[in-house]
């Protein structure tokens, strides 16, 4: 079994162990059997524990489309900015013998990240759905 964990997961992880005396991977393991054992005695709070986990996973899922929406958007944001110079005519037109082309591109790169955008907000309204 392979256990992927962001770096506050582990360190959060790794403290635990370090408190009980195990190693991280040690410490995992036990916790899983411990889950496991109150699943099998006691199926209502194991189900309980394994939503509050879940829970959790999804509430670091949606913090990070937020964090991967906000990146675009400062992207989207920059391509509107260059847009702005260059349909402002202040641009020396031997810089860009084409500005024309340069704006459909850039049109259509603000498409692309209006589509990724809504992409994310949909993937976190799913998962907080879950």
């Amino acid at each position: 079994m392979c256990a992927y964990l962001l770096p506050d997961q582990f360190a959060a992880v790794r403290d635990a162990a370090v408190h009980a005396g195990l190693t991280p991977a040690g410490f995992s393991a036990r916790l899983l059997v411990a889950a496991a054992r109150i699943h099998d005695t006691h199926p209502g709070l194991g189900v309980a524990l394994v939503t509050v986990m879940a829970e959790s996973a999804n509430d670091e899922a949606v913090a990070e489309l937020a964090a991967s929406r906000t990146a675009l958007t400062r992207v989207g944001t920059n391509l509107n900015q260059v847009a702005r110079v260059l349909n402002s005519g202040l641009l020396d037109p031997g810089l860009l013998p084409d500005a024309d082309a340069t704006l459909r591109g850039l049109d259509a790169l603000r498409n692309q990240l209006a589509s990724a955008i809504a992409s994310v907000d949909s993937a976190a309204l799913r998962i907080a759905r879950r």
